[in-house]
């Protein structure tokens, strides 16, 4: 059902100008209605007109006071006169902020509260609609209730929103309005700003406040929803920053980054989510840093070289340790990559990642499980004696030329390993 987000309504004619109007289809589509719209009238040059042609209705629009209160007396001094679209005098000066006739009107006893045109709607309503602060003032000041909804189920505060009046919204809140009070949708000012989308400082103002992020309309929809549902992805950045939950799901069972995907604009919602989270571990680093310091030597000096290693009984050389830790850190990486990275659409990325993973993968295999290039050990009684006597007589039968354990002549670089308990060939140090 088409929501119209006016307060009044009349017909098309050269004395009026049309507002475009925004609406909410029930499955979350935005619709310009340009027909049987709600018009503000036009202050036309008096130049070009006879002023004795403008009934009293016209002469409020203009706010020619003079005229209109002589029009007044004339009709029959009756302050509550409604026109043919039932709409008072107090409606036309309130919606083109006459506040002269305002005053006088309310003077004379008008009804500040009298409602008029097809949405049942007050003065205040249209004044608040069209963002005229001081009219408002004026009407909240001579017993206009700003609690009363129109026949659309909207109020004040409501309908100063669906404009993006962030200084008359904070004016309404200050004098007692509450900013979680739903429409007849159980739409709260909140989800009013994040569709309309008109200003961002209107959002900002009600993200200071105590609002109610994640409130559900009677569609299941949370102002994140609407705010991707309406491509101002600027105002969901906003309301994630806020604190929204972004994994909660509306009465179709779809989350914001669903709606994002069915209006091609995922990319979008996904960049501005990662460069939120980028934003919040930059500015918590000195907080994450020192506490995976703590946690790591925690695991290592406590629970594996304690509980695991049985206070140093065992090394940790003689144990995968050591060799686990590339292995985890690559699994994990491949893991994330399979899992979250690899769908982003960038295909080139995706296929390098691909071929360096399974490099590094047999690279690191190899050099696990290859011969690092140990002197041949199986040497007869003959063959080694034959060794001593050629060192002693060249004079380098030295501890630096000779390895006592593995019986075996060393060559240059070459070095005993106690690990492995074997002579490695070009040993790196």
């Amino acid at each position: 059902m088409l929501k119209s987000l006016f307060g009044h309504k009349h017909s098309h004619d050269d004395k009026c100008r049309h507002g475009k109007e925004e609406s909410m289809f029930d499955d979350g589509t935005k619709s310009d209605n340009n027909d049987d719209c709600e018009t503000i009238p036009l202050t036309h040059s008096l130049e070009q007109e006879n002023i004795n042609n403008l009934d009293l209705f016209q002469l409020a629009q203009r706010g020619l006071k003079e005229d209109f209160i002589f029009e007044l007396q004339r009709s029959g001094n009756n302050p509550d006169l409604l026109d043919n679209e039932a709409c008072s005098s107090l409606h036309w000066a309130a919606i083109n902020n006459r506040i002269e006739v305002a005053l006088y009107l309310i003077s004379v006893k008008a009804t500040v509260d009298i409602r008029g045109g097809q949405l049942s709607a007050t003065p205040l309503h249209w004044a608040a609609r069209a963002g005229h602060i001081h009219m408002v003032t004026i009407l909240l000041k001579n017993g206009a209730d700003p609690t009363l909804f129109d026949g659309q189920g909207y109020n004040a505060l409501h309908l100063a929103a669906h404009a993006g009046h962030h200084l008359l919204m904070l004016y309404l809140n200050a004098i007692g309005m509450d900013w979680n009070t739903p429409d007849s949708a159980s739409r709260t000012c909140l989800h009013w700003v994040a569709y309309q989308g008109n200003s961002l400082d209107s959002l900002k103002s009600l993200l200071k406040h105590n609002v109610g992020l994640d409130f559900l309309d009677n569609s299941g929809y949370t102002a994140l929803h609407w705010s991707v549902i309406a491509n101002h992805l600027d105002f969901s950045y906003e309301l994630v920053k806020a604190g929204c939950n972004i994994d909660v799901k509306d009465g179709q069972g779809k989350t914001a980054l669903d709606w994002a995907k069915e209006r091609n604009t995922d990319e979008k919602f996904q960049k501005m989510l990662n460069d939120y989270y980028k934003e919040t571990i930059k500015n918590n680093w000195y907080i994450s840093f020192p506490v995976s310091l703590a946690v790591l030597s925690l695991i290592h000096n406590y629970i594996f070289m304690g509980y695991l290693l049985g206070n140093g009984q065992i090394k940790p050389v003689h144990t995968p340790y050591l060799t686990s830790i590339p292995q985890a850190t690559i699994f994990y990486c491949v893991l994330d990559w399979m899992t979250m990275i690899n769908d982003s659409g960038m295909m080139i990325e995706n296929i390098l990642m691909c071929i360096l993973s399974a490099v590094l993968i047999y690279s690191f295999y190899k050099s696990v499980v290859l011969n690092p290039g140990y002197l041949k050990l199986n040497l007869s009684q003959t063959e080694k004696q034959a060794v001593i006597i050629r060192l002693a007589e060249n004079g380098n039968l030295d501890a630096r030329h000779y390895c006592l354990t593995c019986e075996v002549g060393k060559p240059l670089r070459s070095k005993h390993c106690k690990i492995c308990d074997k002579c490695v060939a070009k040993f790196d140090q």
